[in-house]
């Protein structure tokens, strides 16, 4: 079957180069037809040289009519004998029936996902929005409609996961279904229905709430905001302007013209003032911090420019409130203080995670700048694999992708495709001029493969077609037996190695995703006892930044 897919791709691929000139972007026949046309309108040329000329055109139109004619039988024939795979009467004891078709765009951030999914139509609906006749819908964000088989099978972005059901499965209705749930989930699920219903009350009905409030947003001019923290707020806010009375220590917190009267001991107001200028502070970072680049040092150098990044406001004005101090006309923020407060442990352990990745780009560009494009390289996929799964597993979960919004945007993918690339074209090349020696034309085939997987990791599956590096590097090794001496001394090996890299080129740009060796799991770097000692005495962010202007410097010596 691998055999039939390949010989679909190939035609494909023949199929697009006959039709297609990339230099006028027009079918090759259209063109020969228009000067077939030019030639018959046109008076002035000899007619036995003009007749000659036109029977050539034609002669080349209908060649490639022909050959495109043999080219669909091909993919026919094949597409047939793939189907013909299944079509056996051993194969159809448990039929299956698909259910659910997955996709994702790979662009914005972290891409775009929606599906397809089948409601069964004699099934008791499971939500009250979709019709009982069932059916399938299209699941795009919050939106859910109703489509056809052919609009499933059609979507021009093939799915990343398709999902069967065995016709064997039982039908249950919602009712059966519930019966299945313990009492004591329903109990808890209730519980917590009951305490969100509290929390949108009070939130609803701010004036009248009593009790210990964590934080409040500041993000309208008439809310206030209340920490309870004690004496350790007076002493840091001194310069505040604090209120209290000695007989009930209630107080009142001025935002404009508005006060909200609290009873719980040990809590201060601040003026409105203060707070407008908190409130500023804060939002000034934020859009001081949303210009930078998305892989800029000094979200490596500073946790309250990461927090500023994921524009999450509220806490961002608590970090400001309970661990700033200003020293003249200097703000100091204590961020290593902050580490331990609760609200804020779940930012930390994101952004030490992005630390994390931060160090394997830093030890990446290292290599680059030692010119050790292999381990520069492999340190780059590494780095991209780590990101995307940092990146997705926090922006799945809806209630960090809400708090955190700006995470999405924070990324060192434009590093790892500007230096990966350059790494395999230095690599490629290297593995070409090896494969040209006898001797060693095996293991540079054997490279060659090898960082062709790399390079489809490194430029990702959306952008294969049309991304000229990796469109170049393909086509080094299409024309690599018509160096003189090189196709008359191939063993059956090297026709089979070079067969496979050309294939994986061909089958990425199609759009499709060859198998193979992909980045190894986890690849950790060699650093030499010396290297640790001079890393340690230099902080991350500054050694990211001094790596960076020296791979750009290096990068534009290797391109002149």
């Amino acid at each position: 079957m691998e055999s039939c897919r390949k010989e679909i791709e190939q035609a494909k691929f023949e199929i697009d180069k006959l039709t297609n000139d990339p230099s006028l972007s027009m079918d090759r026949r259209d063109i020969l037809i228009h000067a077939l046309n030019y030639f018959d309108e046109c008076e002035e040329l000899d007619k036995e040289n003009l007749e000659t000329l036109k029977e050539v055109l034609n002669t080349a139109k209908q060649s490639i009519d022909m050959r495109l004619n043999e080219l669909e039988e091909i993919i026919l024939d094949q597409r047939e004998c793939i189907h013909s795979v299944f079509n056996r009467e051993d194969m159809k004891d448990n039929p299956y029936d698909l259910r659910a078709s997955f996709h994702h765009d790979g662009k914005s951030g972290t891409g775009h996902y929606w599906a397809y999914i089948w409601v069964e139509p004699r099934e008791q609906t499971l939500l009250s929005d979709i019709p009982l006749e069932g059916g399938w819908f299209k699941f795009c964000d919050a939106y859910v409609t109703a489509c056809t088989e052919t609009e499933v099978y059609s979507d021009p972005v093939p799915p990343f996961s398709i999902m069967y059901a065995t016709a064997s499965l039982p039908k249950y209705t919602s009712d059966q279904l519930y019966s299945c749930i313990p009492d004591s989930l329903k109990d808890f699920i209730n519980a917590d229905n009951r305490l969100l219903d509290e929390e949108i009350y009070s939130h609803d009905n701010l004036h009248n709430t009593q009790g210990n409030s964590s934080l409040i947003s500041t993000s309208d001019d008439d809310v206030g905001f209340i920490e309870s923290t004690g004496s350790q707020l007076e002493s840091r806010f001194a310069d505040l302007e604090i209120s209290s009375t000695d007989d009930t220590n209630s107080v009142g917190t001025a935002v404009a013209h508005t006060t909200v009267e609290y009873s719980e001991p040990h809590q201060y107001s601040f003026t409105g003032h203060s707070f407008n200028q908190l409130k500023e502070r804060v939002n000034s970072k934020i859009m001081e911090v949303s210009t930078y680049p998305n892989d800029d040092y000094r979200l490596l150098k500073s946790f309250e420019t990461f927090l500023a990044r994921t524009q999450n406001q509220l806490l961002l004005e608590h970090l400001y409130l309970i661990y700033s101090s200003e020293e003249g006309d200097e703000f100091i923020v204590d961020e290593e203080g902050s580490r331990k407060d609760d609200e804020l442990n779940d930012i930390w352990n994101i952004y030490d995670s992005y630390l994390g990745i931060g160090e394997m780009i830093t030890q990446a560009l290292s290599y680059f700048v030692k010119q050790d494009y292999s381990r520069a390289l492999q340190c780059l996929l590494d780095s991209k694999r780590h990101e995307a799964t940092w990146k997705t597993g926090h922006l799945l979960d809806m209630d960090i992708s809400h708090s955190y919004s700006g995470l999405s945007t924070i990324s060192f993918n434009h590093i790892i495709e500007l230096y990966g690339k350059e790494c395999l074209k230095i690599l490629n090349n290297a593995a070409y001029k090896k494969a040209t020696h006898e001797a060693y034309r095996t293991r540079g085939l054997e490279d060659a493969i090898r960082i062709a997987h790399q390079a489809q990791s490194v430029v990702g599956p959306d952008k294969m077609i049309n991304d000229s590096v990796y469109i170049s590097l393909g086509e080094l090794w299409l024309s690599f037996t018509e160096q003189p001496g090189i196709s008359g001394s191939l063993t059956n090996t090297h026709v089979e190695l070079l067969n496979t890299l050309v294939m994986i080129y061909l089958e990425g740009q199609s759009g499709i995703n060859s198998t193979g060796t992909r980045s190894r799991s986890d690849s950790p770097s060699q650093v030499s006892d010396n290297e640790e000692e001079e890393n340690e005495e230099v902080p991350l962010w500054q050694k990211y930044q001094t790596l960076c202007t020296q791979s750009q410097q290096l990068l534009q010596s290797l391109n002149k």
